[in-house]
C-alpha cells in the first residue's frame, strides 16, 4: 500500500531524512534488530554521527535514507533516533565497491568485490541475489560460496520484504524479527497463504490486528481461516480470563459479531500492545528498486471501518466444525450420561463446552488423577490391615506436645484426615493455624521416613511457608523443573518431572492452592510418584488463580476430596488488627481500624483519586521512611485494584518512582515508563528459556509471572539491563524481553496473589462493582503482615464490603471428580 502524499509529507515534516554511509556497526541485538551505528553523511566528510533504533540486516558500507530526529543523550551525547529506514536505490559503482569491500559480506574482499562490480555493473545486486549461477563466473568464487553469498542478500530483501508487509500495521522491528524467526525466509508467503497463523503462532498478535492484513489481501469473509481463527481467539481471550471453557451459544455470538464488524461485545478492545520500538519504512522507496525486483508485496487500501459483513450462524458452526476435525478444539458436553465429545456439531448450545485441547486434556486428567488414589485408599480402609485412626490419632498429639502445640479438635481432624487420605484439602483464612499444621505435618511424616516435599505456586509464597514451618519449600514450577525444549515453537511449558521422571517424595504438600491453575494442577498429579500423597492448602476466600482454573474452589465443592474448614482465629492473630478486619469484611462488617502511629492497620480518608495518588505519595516516600524508618523499596508494596487512572498503578508507578529519587538520565525507556537503576520491577509473563544466575554461580532457565526484583546495572546503549530477584537469582534483559517487565511500586491486587509484605499501602478510588468486591478486599488485606495503610473513600469500602458478588468462572473440573468418582467408572 503506497503511502499518499500527505501521509509523506506529515513524515517528512515528522522526521529528517539523512542519507548516509554505514561505517561501523557497533552493537546489535539480533533477536530485534535493534542497533547502534555509526554513519557519515553522504558526500561530507566531516558528517559523521551515531544512529540508534532497529536497523535490522543494515551491513557496514551500505548507504541508506534514515529517517528520525536528533536527540540529545545524557550519556552518549548527540545521536539520531531512527524511526524507519530503507536502503539508498541511487548508488554509484564506487559505493558498491566500497560496500561488498567492507568485509560485512562473507567471501568477498576488496579484489573480488572490483572483479564482480566490473562484470556485473547496474546489475551487481540482482546478480548476487539471484543469480548464483552467474556469480560464480568470477574466479575464486565456487558454487557453495555463491551460494553463501546470494542467501545473505535474499535474507536481506526477504526481511525488508515482511517488513514492508507488516509495518502499516503497528509492527515494530522486534515483532517483526519474531514473525520472521517463527515463519524463516518464506515468511511473507506464509502469511500470504493464512495471516491468521500470526495469532495462533506469535504472543501478543490478536485476532483484529491479523484480520486486517488478511482483508486487505482479499481474504473471503466466510474463509474457514478466518472463521476459525476468530473461534480460537474468542476461546484464547475467555481462557485468559480464567475460563477453562466457553459455552457455544456464547461462542456463537460473539463469533458472529466480531466475524462481522470486527469488534466484540464481551472483548471490545484487542488487548495486543507491540511496546518495542517500531521501524517504519518509506514505501515510496521501497527496497525492489535497490534490489531490481518487482512484487514486494504492496497492501491494499484497508476496508472502511463502518463496512461489514453478514455471517451466518451456519458459517460459525462450519468453522467450529473445521477447527473440531483438525483438532485445534474440543467439543464436549458433562451430564448424567458421563462427558461426551463431539466430532462435529450441527448446532451450539449452551449444553456444549468448547474449550482448547490442552486446557481439556488437562482439566479431566488431573480430574481423574485426584479421583483414582483417592478410591483406592476408600477400598484398603475398609481391610481390618490397614493402620486405624487412634494410633493415627495418638501420634498425631505426641508429636504436637513436643513441638509446645495446643492442637484444637478443628486442627486435629485436619491432620488426621492429611495423614489418612491420599487427597486431601485444609482451607481457612489467616490466623487460623495453616501454618502449625503443616509444622505438624513434617513432623509426623518425617518420623515415618517419608521424604516430604513443600512448595507453593510463587517465590515469595514458597519463602514464606519455609521461613513460618522452619523446612525447605520451593515452587512448583522448580520442583517440576519447567522449560521449554529447543525444539518447541509451541510456546508451552515442558515440565521435566512427569510420569516417566516422577519427583523423589513420599508427601507433597502445596500452598496457597486457591493460586493454582489447571494447567499446573495436572503437571504436578502426573509429577507424583505411585502412592505419594498430597495435601492442599489454601484460602477459598482468595481470589482465584491468574491463569484458567479455579482448582481449590471446584475440589472443596465436589465434595469428593476430605475438606477440613479452619475457622477459629487463634490467640496470637487475635491481636492483629489486620487479622480481624480480613474476617470482619468477609462476615460482611467493617474493616478494624485505629488511627494512633503504633496502629497496624490505618484509615487514611480521601475523596478522589487525585488525592489517594498524592497520600500514597507521601506515605511512601515521607512517612514510611522519616516516620516508621522503613525501607519502602525494601519491605513495602502499593497494591491497586486498578490501572488506570490517577490513582491507577500506571500512574503511581510513575509518581512514586519520582518521589522516591529514583529517576535518573541513564535510564531505558519501555512502556512508557523510564527504568533506572534501582527500580522495583516485577515480571509479567511465563518465560520458560529466560536463563539466570544463581548467588552461588549455577545456572538455570525459567522466570515466571509475578517474581520480583530489582534493577542492579543497566546499558542504555545496549538497550540491557539487570534485575536482581528476591531471591537472589541475577536475570539479565535484552530490549526484546523489557516488554515483559513492568515497574513494582505499585501493583494489582491480582498480581499480589500468593506473597506478603511486611507492610501494604492500599489505594481503592471508585470502580465498577464486578472488580471491587468483598473477594478482592479481604486478599489485599491479607498481603499485610505487618502494616496495611488503606487509602480511600469509606463509601467506597462500604460498598465493597456488600458487595458479594464476583464474577463466575466456567470450569469443568468440579463435574470431573463428580464422574469419575461415580462406581460405575471405577469399575
Amino acid at each position: 500500500m503506497n503511502l499518499s502524499e500527505k501521509e509523506n509529507r506529515n513524515r517528512k515534516e515528522e522526521d529528517q531524512r539523512v542519507v548516509a554511509i554505514c561505517e561501523e556497526i557497533v552493537f546489535r541485538n539480533d533477536t530485534n534488530g535493534y542497533t547502534v551505528a555509526e554513519f557519515k553523511t553522504r558526500g561530507n566528510r566531516n558528517g559523521r554521527f551515531t544512529g540508534v533504533g532497529a536497523m535490522p540486516f543494515i551491513s557496514a558500507g551500505e548507504t541508506v535514507d534514515l529517517f528520525g530526529k536528533w536527540t540529545d543523550h545524557p550519556v552518549y551525547g548527540r545521536q539520531l533516533r531512527v524511526e524507519r529506514f530503507t536502503l539508498h536505490h541511487e548508488v554509484s559503482e564506487s559505493e558498491l565497491t566500497r560496500y561488498l569491500s567492507s568485509g560485512s559480506i562473507p567471501w568477498i574482499g576488496p579484489k573480488t568485490a572490483r572483479k564482480i562490480v566490473e562484470r556485473f555493473g547496474k546489475e551487481t545486486l540482482n546478480v548476487l541475489r539471484d543469480h548464483p549461477d552467474r556469480l560464480q563466473t568470477i574466479r575464486g568464487i565456487s558454487a557453495r560460496k555463491a551460494a553463501e553469498i546470494s542467501g545473505v542478500f535474499r535474507q536481506k530483501g526477504e526481511f525488508q520484504e515482511l517488513s514492508l508487509l507488516l509495518s502499516s500495521y503497528g509492527f515494530g522491528a522486534a515483532r517483526i524479527m519474531s514473525v520472521y524467526k517463527r515463519f524463516g525466509p518464506n515468511a511473507t508467503s506464509v502469511l500470504r497463504k493464512n495471516p491468521y497463523l500470526l495469532v495462533s503462532e506469535i504472543h501478543g498478535i490478536g485476532f483484529l490486528t491479523a484480520d486486517r492484513l488478511a482483508r486487505s489481501m482479499g481474504y473471503d469473509a466466510a474463509s474457514p481461516f478466518r472463521v476459525g481463527s476468530a473461534i480460537l481467539y474468542l476461546v484464547s481471550i475467555s481462557e485468559n480470563e480464567g475460563n477453562t471453557f466457553v459455552r457455544a451459544d456464547q461462542l456463537l455470538k460473539e463469533a458472529v459479531r466480531l466475524l462481522e464488524a470486527g469488534e466484540s461485545r464481551r472483548f471490545p478492545d484487542e488487548k495486543e500492545h507491540i511496546f518495542e520500538r517500531e521501524v517504519r519504512f518509506d514505501h515510496t522507496d521501497m527496497i525492489s528498486s535497490f534490489f531490481d525486483r518487482n512484487d514486494t508485496g504492496n497492501i491494499q487500501p484497508e476496508k472502511k471501518k463502518d463496512e461489514t459483513f453478514f455471517i451466518s450462524e451456519k458459517t460459525v458452526i462450519d468453522g467450529l466444525n473445521y477447527l473440531l476435525q483438525t483438532a485445534r478444539i474440543i467439543a464436549y458436553r458433562t451430564d448424567k450420561d458421563g462427558i461426551v465429545e463431539f466430532e462435529r456439531t450441527d448446532s451450539m448450545d449452551d449444553r456444549l463446552k468448547v474449550a482448547l485441547p490442552r486446557t481439556f486434556e488437562a482439566e479431566i486428567s488431573a480430574g481423574g488423577a485426584l479421583v483414582r488414589e483417592q478410591m483406592i485408599e476408600e477400598t484398603k480402609s475398609s481391610e481390618p490391615s490397614v493402620g486405624n485412626e487412634k494410633d493415627c490419632g495418638d501420634k498425631i498429639r505426641e508429636i504436637s506436645r513436643s513441638l509446645s502445640i495446643d492442637l484444637s479438635d478443628e486442627q486435629y481432624k485436619a491432620l488426621l484426615s492429611a495423614v489418612q487420605s491420599p487427597r486431601s484439602v485444609i482451607t481457612g483464612g489467616p490466623g487460623t493455624g495453616k501454618t502449625t499444621i503443616v509444622a505438624v505435618l513434617v513432623c509426623y511424616f518425617g518420623e515415618k521416613n517419608e521424604k516430604v516435599v513443600l512448595c507453593a505456586p510463587t517465590g515469595r509464597a514458597a519463602k514464606r511457608l519455609s521461613e513460618a514451618c522452619g523446612y525447605a519449600a520451593g515452587t512448583i514450577h522448580r520442583l517440576l523443573e519447567v522449560g521449554r525444549p529447543d525444539s518447541s515453537g509451541s510456546g508451552e511449558a515442558f515440565f521435566g518431572r512427569n510420569e516417566d521422571n516422577p519427583i523423589e517424595a513420599d508427601v507433597v504438600i502445596v500452598d496457597e492452592t486457591s493460586m493454582l491453575d489447571t494447567i499446573l494442577l495436572d503437571a504436578l498429579l502426573k509429577a507424583l510418584p505411585k502412592g505419594c500423597r498430597i495435601v492442599f492448602i489454601g484460602d477459598k476466600d482468595q481470589l482465584p488463580s491468574v491463569s484458567a482454573g479455579n482448582v481449590l474452589s471446584d475440589i472443596i465443592s465436589s465434595g469428593i476430596i476430605p475438606c477440613t474448614r479452619l475457622v477459629t482465629i487463634y490467640r496470637q492473630a487475635q491481636r492483629s488488627r489486620i487479622v480481624l478486619s480480613a474476617h470482619s469484611v468477609l462476615s460482611g462488617k467493617e474493616m478494624i481500624f485505629d488511627p494512633s502511629f503504633e496502629s497496624d492497620c490505618m484509615f487514611i480518608s480521601k475523596r478522589n483519586t487525585e488525592e489517594i495518588a498524592e497520600a500514597v505519595k507521601r506515605l511512601y516516600a515521607e512517612v514510611l521512611p522519616d516516620i516508621y524508618g522503613i525501607n519502602p523499596l525494601r519491605e513495602a508494596m502499593v497494591l491497586c485494584p486498578s490501572r488506570k487512572g490517577a490513582a491507577g498503578i500506571t500512574n503511581l508507578n510513575l509518581i512514586l518512582q519520582e518521589a522516591y529519587g529514583i529517576l535518573s538520565d541513564r535510564h531505558i525507556k519501555s512502556r512508557g515508563f523510564r527504568f533506572c537503576v534501582g527500580d522495583r520491577v516485577m515480571q509479567i509473563r511465563n518465560d520458560y528459556e529466560l536463563a539466570y544466575v544463581n548467588a552461588d554461580g549455577t545456572r538455570g532457565q525459567g522466570v515466571f509471572n509475578g517474581e520480583l526484583g530489582v534493577i542492579r546495572e543497566l546499558d542504555p546503549r545496549a538497550i540491557e539491563l539487570v534485575v536482581e530477584t528476591d531471591d537472589k537469582r541475577m536475570v539479565t534483559y535484552d530490549s526484546e524481553r523489557l516488554e515483559d517487565l513492568e515497574p513494582a511500586y505499585a501493583i494489582t491486587v491480582h498480581k499480589s496473589q500468593g506473597s506478603e509484605f511486611p507492610v501494604v499501602i492500599l489505594a481503592i478510588p471508585g470502580g465498577p462493582p464486578m472488580l471491587y468486591n468483598r473477594n478482592l478486599l479481604y486478599t489485599a488485606i491479607t498481603r499485610a503482615r505487618q502494616r496495611l495503610f488503606v487509602v480511600s473513600d469509606r463509601r467506597t469500602l462500604q460498598m465493597m464490603i456488600r458487595n458479594r458478588s464476583q464474577a463466575q468462572r466456567d470450569t469443568s473440573l468440579k463435574d470431573f471428580l463428580i464422574y469419575f468418582s461415580r462406581k460405575d467408572v471405577q469399575n
